[in-house]
């Protein structure tokens, strides 16, 4: 639930960077029916970003919100919460090494 409520305010958030007037109530019921209608979906977890996205331009479409904007939001979210904890991720496990049994 926590990390629901932080990508719904961070989508917010990213909505106002980029200019969008909207108000919190319209905003956080758009965003968190865009998240119930994509955990709904079964997709691999790179294709999320395009899931989401159209989701969300259908969505934001009722509010005539630019699709640009709303695929540029999508994306950094993808950007920001899976795509870059994942790098830092694999640069620390790939690195990882066992220690040496002592004999």
């Amino acid at each position: 639930m926590i990390r629901y409520l932080i990508f719904s305010f961070q989508f917010y958030y990213l909505l106002t960077v980029f200019g969008i007037e909207i108000t919190y109530y319209d905003a956080m019921l758009i965003i968190t029916s865009m998240y119930v209608l994509a955990s709904i979906l079964p997709t691999i977890s790179i294709f999320d970003v395009v899931v989401k996205g159209s989701i969300a331009i259908f969505l934001f479409s009722y509010l005539d919100v630019n699709e640009f904007i709303v695929l540029s939001t999508t994306t950094l979210m993808w950007l920001l919460n899976f795509v870059i904890p994942s790098i830092f991720g694999s640069y620390f496990v790939l690195n990882f090494k066992l220690p040496k049994p002592v004999e």
